[in-house]
């Protein structure tokens, strides 16, 4: 491996990025970013990269990452076939990023919706060289608890759609795909007088269901004809994270929370016949309810194309296995689950909608810990390899 050489530092890497950064009118003693690229360099590096290599990528990533945005009515790639799109793997639990405004932290994935454009190409061109193919971005998102604050602020795009768009566009350089998440997480405030709508969580910035049933035509339709192009070919939508099943019920009974998200599912289909549509369930919670009827021929939950777990790591037991059982195969019992418990599961996701099969994705089951620093990069990456080892195909 390679030991850090302060002379190679010095003659190398400082003239080669300052003259990037000076053709880039951004002069090293101003800007304290100019240590982001020269960073990732040495991060390679002592990684084992050899020394020259690792100056050329990240001197390429760093000369992308200073090019203008593509002018209207172009984009940098084709867009993804179904089986791309759909095979969602977003690095953001175990992750950590490098940015100027920043610093280091541990990415969490809506974070590109505030990041400057430099920024978000170094964000996204560090989860891209590490083999993570989709990038992830909220319409509206905060991260802001008691006792807990995100060092990235969080920014409201859902009356800013060029933006939205602009910055789906630059994030394309580097991923096949890219993940929207809508903001309809939970049921929405009363809608004020004046047509305008509160957050439903003050702390979170998310708007909820009724907000995204009525906001979800001039969404989609702005992205579907957006100056670029059509966007939606390259986005899967979300409605929101795991605050949509279980999240979008009554209090009292009956509890019409399926029929809300099969609502929505039809709607969407309405606008975007073959668009690609995803839903994260809360912890133990198959949408929406009625097991595999849900999912088989005929069933409502059809219009959906992929399903994103929440677990809840280091806990297993059946919220885990009970889950995975159903929605993937194989299914390969983990050396933690008796024999005995439940030796038989039926496959829920075995009728493909009218577009094609219906993928599965264990999405979220660290990242709670993992923004907080309660778990290392390597306990994420053994929590990882728990849903591989299952038969998981793509595990984010």
């Amino acid at each position: 491996m390679w030991a850090y050489d302060e002379n190679w530092v010095n003659t190398r890497l400082g003239p080669t990025f300052y003259s990037l950064y000076q053709a880039a009118g951004r002069l090293i003693g101003d800007d304290p970013g100019y240590a982001v690229w020269p960073s990732r360099t040495i991060y390679d590096i002592c990684a084992g990269m050899d020394p020259e290599q690792s100056l050329a990528k990240h001197a390429a990533e760093c000369q992308a990452a200073l090019q203008p945005a593509p002018p209207p009515g172009t984009l940098p790639v084709p867009p993804p076939t179904r089986d791309e799109a759909l095979a969602i793997r977003v690095g953001f639990q175990g992750e950590t990023v490098t940015t100027s405004a920043y610093g280091q932290f541990p990415a969490f994935g809506p974070e590109t919706t505030t990041l400057d454009d430099a920024d978000l190409h170094a964000y996204c061109a560090q989860l891209a060289s590490r083999g993570w193919t989709h990038g992830e971005i909220a319409i509206s998102w905060e991260y802001d608890e008691p006792g807990f604050e995100m060092p990235v602020p969080g920014r409201d795009l859902t009356q800013n759609l060029p933006e939205l768009a602009r910055r789906i566009v630059l994030m394309l350089r580097h991923f096949k795909a890219v993940l929207v998440f809508l903001a309809g997480d939970g049921r929405s405030a009363p809608q004020n007088p004046d047509g305008s709508w509160p957050y439903n969580d003050p702390t979170g910035h998310t708007y909820g269901c009724e907000w995204l049933m009525a906001n979800l035509p001039r969404i989609l339709t702005y992205l579907q004809s957006s100056p670029y192009g059509d966007l939606t070919k390259y986005c899967v939508f979300v409605p929101g994270y795991d605050g949509v099943f279980y999240g979008w019920g009554n209090e009292g009974t009956p509890d019409l929370q399926p029929q809300r998200v099969v609502d929505f599912g039809n709607l969407f289909r309405s606008i975007l016949p073959n668009g690609y549509l995803a839903i994260e369930h809360s912890t133990g919670k198959i949408p929406v309810g009625e097991g595999g009827s849900d999912w088989a021929p005929g069933g409502r939950m059809l219009v959906f194309d992929a399903v994103l777990s929440e677990f809840n790591w280091p806990t297993t037991g059946d919220q885990v296995w009970q889950i995975v059982a159903r929605l993937n195969r194989p299914y390969n019992r983990p050396p933690d689950q008796p024999s005995g418990d439940d030796p038989n599961p039926p496959f829920y996701l075995g009728t493909p909608t009218p577009r094609g099969p219906v993928f599965y994705v264990p999405y979220e089951y660290a990242t709670y810990q993992w923004t907080r620093g309660t778990v290392s990069a390597a306990q994420v990456q053994t929590s990882r390899q728990y849903f591989y080892n299952m038969g998981c195909h793509n595990v984010c």
